[in-house]
């Protein structure tokens, strides 16, 4: 199965980028267990996008897309985005603007005597029950593909990290292009 394809896209030009202050989603307060210690998971926030950045998406990207903002994951501290499914799509289109740190890395994991895909939202309760999968250090400024239904979290961030979200639905003609399905 899929976890990440790197398409082969135009480079998002120099639009405004800048979060509103608008947040129109925020993710949730809970932790995993790693090893016996909890690990909390760090702030998400998703925000209102410029419109000149999502008609520009839909000239060039797709029009498919149901959902577009500025993700900004992480605190001025850092984090963990502990593992997770993705609760409002099936796969994200992301522009990385701010690595969050030079080490930051999107691990995808498989949970023991589970299937590879799961359902939105899941949140397993413990790291010892994952078998990682593949591990991608994301550089900023290039497309990537991620499957949202493969358990994923966001590793070693030192700081915080802003991409360009757009989401998509499994069955569109643009997630079936660029993963062979």
């Amino acid at each position: 199965m899929t976890c990440v394809v790197y398409p082969d896209l135009a480079p998002l030009p120099d639009l405004p980028l800048n979060p509103s202050t608008e947040t129109f989603h925020q993710y949730l307060t809970i932790s995993c267990d790693r090893n016996g210690v909890p690990v909390p998971n760090t702030v998400w926030t998703r925000h209102t996008i410029d419109p000149l950045v999502m008609d520009w998406a839909r000239q060039n990207i797709s029009t498919e897309f149901h959902a577009m903002g500025l993700n900004c994951c992480g605190t001025e501290t850092g984090g963990v985005g502990i593992p997770h499914t993705d609760r409002t799509r099936n796969w994200t289109l992301m522009w990385v603007t701010e690595t969050g740190g030079p080490n930051v890395a999107t691990v995808f994991w498989q949970e023991h005597e589970h299937d590879v895909s799961r359902e939105p939202g899941y949140y397993p309760q413990s790291y010892n029950n994952l078998t990682e999968l593949e591990s991608h250090v994301f550089v900023p400024n290039r497309w990537v593909l991620i499957n949202g239904n493969i358990i994923h979290s966001v590793e070693n961030l030192q700081s915080v990290r802003k991409s360009v979200q757009i989401g998509f639905w499994e069955n569109t003609d643009f997630v079936k292009k660029w993963t062979n399905q």
